[in-house]
């Protein structure tokens, strides 16, 4: 279990400007990198990478202004320019071109340096901080660009306030999907737990829920809560 390993991403965030977190898909890694950031009281700008997501996307492109075009700064651009603090997620998936332009956006801050196609030299102010999520490992990344990384912060369990959401709203359901997680093999994943809490929220019955929610495993879900001894109801108006 990795439940400290939340805290650990706080204390990171108060000393640390390039912090890599991985686990599980569901788990809260955006959400808690998105709330650690806001703690310090500047914008937070969240980037989703996918093989699709071209350089252009994040760093800037011209664009048509009367009988000329203009440089439009993209978001990691801007982030730079204003010193704001980054969520990255999926930099594992991203495109071989926006890997290497992150090695300049993620070096140390004396060097850290991106080049516009304007030729203009854009350097970070002190408060820029990049938080990059990935649901596999940092061994997806290339050496230069993991090395980049002050560092990596794995965490295998929901987060604590995902966890207490789901109990607020189904009896038991958060304290089931943070048990499941001691096994891999048997771990309910927290996105399908937030839908079978949405519908029973509804007024669904527990049963046609569970296996809207969870599939082929709904019945167990359900057994699973039951066994608990907490009654399988939502709470409405929670």
């Amino acid at each position: 279990m990795s439940e400290a390993n939340w805290k650990l991403l706080e204390v990171a965030v108060r000393h640390l400007n390039r912090i890599f977190v991985v686990g599980p898909p569901g788990v809260g890694k955006t959400y808690a990198a998105q709330h650690a950031l806001k703690s310090k009281q500047q914008q937070v700008i969240s980037i989703t990478l996918s093989e699709d997501v071209v350089l252009q996307e994040l760093l800037g492109h011209f664009v048509p202004k009367g009988g000329e075009f203009v440089w439009h700064d993209g978001p990691l651009t801007t982030a730079l320019r204003e010193g704001s603090l980054v969520v990255v997620n999926e930099l594992g998936r991203a495109s071989s071109s926006v890997k290497d332009a992150m090695l300049g956006v993620l070096d140390s801050p004396d060097v850290c340096q991106i080049v516009l196609p304007t030729g203009e030299v854009v350097q970070p102010k002190a408060t820029f901080t990049v938080i990059a999520t990935s649901n596999s490992g940092v061994d997806e990344l290339d050496p230069a660009l993991a090395d980049r990384f002050e560092c990596v912060i794995v965490v295998s369990v929901p987060h604590p306030a995902l966890i207490a959401h789901l109990n607020a709203q189904v009896n038991g359901l958060g304290t089931m999907v943070k048990k499941s997680y001691a096994q891999e093999s048997k771990a309910i994943s927290p996105r399908a737990a937030l839908t079978f809490a949405r519908l029973a929220l509804a007024g669904v019955d527990s049963d046609e829920a569970a296996k809207v929610a969870f599939g082929a495993k709904g019945r167990d879900v359900v057994a699973a809560l039951k066994l608990s001894g907490a009654p399988v109801a939502a709470k409405v108006g929670a």
